[in-house]
């Protein structure tokens, strides 16, 4: 069978492959799949990199007192460090929510992070906005935990002030995009992805077994409604992979809708009772984030070198 067959479906039917519609539960099997191992998002930064500067920090072996950019030292702060800043604290806090969702006291502790995050969220329709576009591990299911942190043996650089020592193990990916090509539109900032209409097909592929190559995948009309759980079908797409829960956990039915939160690194669903069901954090990253250890410390410049050809910026 082709790995990569697309299901044609609609949402219409309440009952899909077996799962009720309203039923709160996406895929319950997927727990036992075997587990993909994904790096935590770099933050997703709105400046552009040449812009960005940091105050030192110790372990390092920077200076506290000074600040510093790709370059090395330098006199203050960046222009406009208040919005690098902002990018900083929205990954910083989606991050800590994760690591609280994994401590000792688990969804209790943080379920009233959660929750602020929700009261504060400002995406109004967001089973139609682009920050859905991209791959997500889920880390709850079903108010399940399904996933867990793994130590790595060397810290990353996810930002220009923080590095992951561990990474993500999840027993699937939830991959989100258009359907057809690519809609984008320029601002400022740059090109990005345009919203989604209504109706306008997406195509949603679950990934799962050891190597991530288990695919299901479907394709559907983009769902305007987000105050009901929808039921979007799948059907097993590869055979013979030595991974039965994982082939049986990618047939059935995602439940999709009542997104209570969505912003640049977190996916948050409500049941029909409004109790906390799934969660998932974005597993695809940015460029690599350029700091001290991919720039300055490199005498040859490459790496700014590069950027600047790249843009024509900063020559």
């Amino acid at each position: 069978m082709d790995p990569h067959l697309v299901f044609e479906c609609t949402i219409d039917d309440p009952v899909a492959w077996g799962r009720s519609a309203s039923d709160g539960k996406m895929l319950a099997p997927l727990a036992a799949c075997m587990a993909i191992v994904v790096d935590l998002p770099s933050c997703r930064y709105t400046t552009p990199v040449e812009r960005r500067g940091w105050r030192g920090i110790a372990s390092r072996g920077e200076d506290p007192e000074m600040w510093y950019d790709a370059q090395g030292i330098r006199n203050g702060p960046p222009r406009n460090y208040f919005v690098q800043s902002r990018d900083e604290r929205f990954h910083d806090s989606a991050l800590d929510t994760v690591a609280t969702l994994f401590g000792e006291q688990g969804l209790s502790a943080a379920l009233p992070v959660i929750e602020v995050l929700e009261r504060k969220m400002g995406v109004t329709k967001p089973l139609l906005n682009k920050k859905l576009f991209g791959t997500w591990a889920p880390l709850l299911l079903g108010g399940e935990l399904v996933a867990s942190l793994v130590p790595v043996d060397e810290p990353m650089d996810i930002s220009c002030t923080r590095c992951a020592s561990e990474r993500l193990q999840s027993p699937a990916t939830l991959t989100i995009k258009r359907a057809g090509a690519r809609v984008t539109k320029t601002n400022g900032y740059g090109v990005s992805d345009a919203h989604l209409q209504p109706g306008e097909e997406t195509r949603l592929t679950l990934a799962g077994g050891a190597d991530g190559t288990l695919v299901s995948e479907s394709v559907i009309g983009a769902l305007a409604d987000n105050d009901v759980r929808h039921a979007v079908p799948w059907q097993t797409t590869t055979t013979a992979s030595g991974d039965e829960a994982a082939e049986a956990a990618l047939s059935g039915a995602l439940q999709l809708g009542c997104v209570s939160l969505l912003n640049d690194y977190l996916l948050v669903q409500r049941d029909a009772d409004g109790a906390l069901a799934d969660v998932y954090l974005r597993c695809d990253n940015e460029p690599g984030v350029l700091v001290q250890a991919d720039l300055y410390s490199d005498e040859t410049r490459t790496g700014i070198a590069a950027y600047r050809k790249r843009t024509g910026k900063g020559e």
